[in-house]
């Protein structure tokens, strides 16, 4: 058997099974061994019946989780068909309430469902981690043959490639909820890509909008804050996350780097309107809106989330590499445009 066949979906699926239900079973055989001859001295007329019970109650109690699953899964859809919940790039809680709650509801969801006995050991097996991720989420867009043991709050927004691992204890978000000067809440989102092969070691976080392209590592214990983009191959590490070394075997060897996202568009055919565009994309804002003085004061979308996001947006569409601190310093449109300005000489068209 090659080595990529011991890790199809359907052996290791069946190896995860195995490993779940038989030690569940030959514990709750010896519970009801040791506690059936101290009921003999019960007035029960048949303490067996009893041993029966606690042999059972693993049953039951699976029963009841694969009930509650089902129940949520199905209210789940409801929400999403009747009361049209969807998860957007930004919802505030002043113009939207009923659909934050409804948002912030199914985080709760999942930290409820973490917190269940053996829901995590689910994760192990596509089948069923794909039921519990679509029991607080409105689908999955994770990889049947990815082994993900770490914890997915947001597997609508995270794509996840074939062959990929996710450590255990390590959080992927693809969110992130603030608070406004006025007090209102705020959930940002921000889609998370995984390419295949990626290891994430355990222990770890990932935070929204960030890129992982195929081959990566993240090695454990890491912090990769939001919106990084790790090339193919990479091996980050850390608290933040950076850049530590290329894998040798993927180094020189650009046919097994496959690009995660797609190629880097050519810049704008002037400043303005490179500036133009990497602002509504990162603002959520039709192109149209943007003004010349738009800037942090007078847009309420311009927080910190977002100028991470136009830092990334001049990575993918420009080449550009901000730090975290040079990001944190575009407060206008003007900034923006003096970034391009200084970064390349003649933007050309796409």
């Amino acid at each position: 058997m090659k080595n990529n066949q011991w890790t199809h979906p359907v052996i290791f699926n069946i190896a995860g099974v195995f490993a779940l239900v038989f030690p569940v079973i030959i514990a709750s055989i010896m519970l009801a061994g040791i506690l059936t001859p101290l009921f003999r001295i019960t007035p029960w007329e048949n303490p067996w019946y009893l041993g029966l019970w606690i042999t059972l109650s693993p049953a039951i109690y699976f029963l009841w989780l694969f009930l509650q699953i089902g129940y949520f899964t199905l209210d789940l859809r409801f929400r999403r068909v009747f009361m049209g919940m969807e998860k957007r790039k930004r919802t505030m809680s002043r113009e939207d309430g009923f659909q934050f709650l409804q948002i912030v509801s199914l985080y709760l969801r999942a930290r409820y469902l973490f917190s269940l006995p053996f829901v995590e050991s689910f994760l192990m097996i596509s089948y069923l981690r794909d039921l519990v991720f679509l029991s607080y989420s409105i689908q999955s867009k994770v990889s049947s043959s990815s082994l993900t043991i770490g914890y997915l709050y947001d597997p609508d927004l995270t794509e996840v490639g074939d062959h990929t691992i996710i450590g255990t204890h390590t959080a992927v978000v693809a969110h992130s909820i603030t608070v406004e000067p006025d007090g209102s809440w705020v959930v940002n989102t921000a889609p998370v890509k995984i390419g295949s092969r990626v290891m994430i070691g355990g222990n770890g976080l990932v935070d929204l909008g960030v890129v992982i392209g195929a081959d990566a590592m993240v090695e454990p214990f890491s912090f990769v804050t939001a919106f990084t983009s790790i090339g193919p191959g990479e091996i980050w590490g850390g608290n933040p996350a950076r850049f530590l070394r290329m894998r040798p075997e993927f180094a020189s060897n650009e046919s097994l780097q496959e690009p995660l996202a797609k190629p880097v568009n050519q810049p704008s055919e002037n400043t303005t309107q490179a500036a133009v565009e990497i602002l509504s994309l990162a603002l959520n804002i039709p192109a149209e809106k943007i003004t010349d003085d738009i800037n942090v004061e007078n847009c309420t979308a311009w927080d910190s989330l977002t100028q991470l996001s136009m830092s990334m947006e001049l990575q993918k569409k420009l080449g550009i590499m901000l730090s975290n601190h040079e990001a944190f310093r575009l407060r206008s449109i003007n900034d923006v445009k003096r970034i391009i300005e200084l970064n390349v000489a003649s933007p050309v068209q796409n």
